[in-house]
């Protein structure tokens, strides 16, 4: 068969489910450079403190994609991702390399609490800065994302996203263990601190996590809850 009979055959589903595939995988290297250019900062104050929680969000994207390549039907989900880390991208990353200002946007707070931080500063105020870019994130993020991904899917497949399905997988149970799996790696990677307090305190996070996660993950969940909801009002 030649290029030109090649060119005019459409798309099957197979090959838009490669491009949602493409789409989440191409976003996870991006996130994966991102994170060895923040680590290569110096250590002054706002500079490679940043790398916290990108190295977080690596992990969790990695457990994530995991997990949807697993799920039946998982396409919108996987166009979503990519627009979330996008999201992340334009509004932290690229700040950082200085192609774009933060001024008065959405991620204000969380570069307030990181410009005096260094990766020497107190295990309790890196806490913060992680706690106040995952609330972010998730709160202000999540509902243009999920907008973009449908507007995504219906140029790809040629019909609606089916948001019941959908919502079933953006709030399956077994996401909080993805999650929680995601934040044990974070710690495992920390925990070759040379500091022995930071080590034990890590140590000791890994373990509260574990004992209070039907306290934290109904909290985090309620953030996405409330970011789907607002998609789903938009949607109509």
């Amino acid at each position: 068969m030649n290029a030109l009979a090649l060119s005019v055959i459409p798309p099957t589903d197979a090959d838009r489910s490669r491009t949602c595939d493409r789409s989440a995988e191409q976003a996870y290297n991006e996130l994966k450079r991102a994170v060895d250019w923040l680590e290569c900062q110096p250590d002054d104050p706002g500079l490679r403190v940043h790398c916290l929680f990108a190295r977080l969000y690596l992990y969790d994207t990695k457990c994530w994609i995991s997990k949807l390549n697993t799920d039946e039907n998982s396409e919108f989900l996987k166009l979503f991702l990519a627009r979330f880390l996008d999201a992340y991208f334009r509004q932290v990353v690229d700040v950082m390399k200085g192609h774009r200002c933060n001024e008065g946007g959405n991620w204000s707070d969380y570069f307030i609490h990181a410009r005096k931080l260094s990766m020497r500063s107190n295990i309790f105020s890196h806490l913060l800065v992680i706690i106040t870019a995952l609330k972010t994130h998730i709160c202000h993020d999540i509902t243009t994302a999920l907008h973009q991904s449908a507007q995504d899917y219906e140029e790809l497949f040629g019909h609606p996203v089916d948001l019941v399905r959908n919502r079933g997988l953006f709030f399956d149970p077994a996401n909080r263990m993805v999650f929680h799996t995601a934040l044990l790696e974070f710690i495992a990677f920390h925990r070759t601190h040379h500091s022995a307090f930071r080590r034990m305190m890590l140590g000791l996070f890994s373990q509260i996590l574990g004992v209070t996660v039907r306290l934290w993950w109904p909290v985090l969940n309620s953030w996405r809850s409330s970011s789907w909801e607002r998609f789903q009002k938009q949607m109509g």
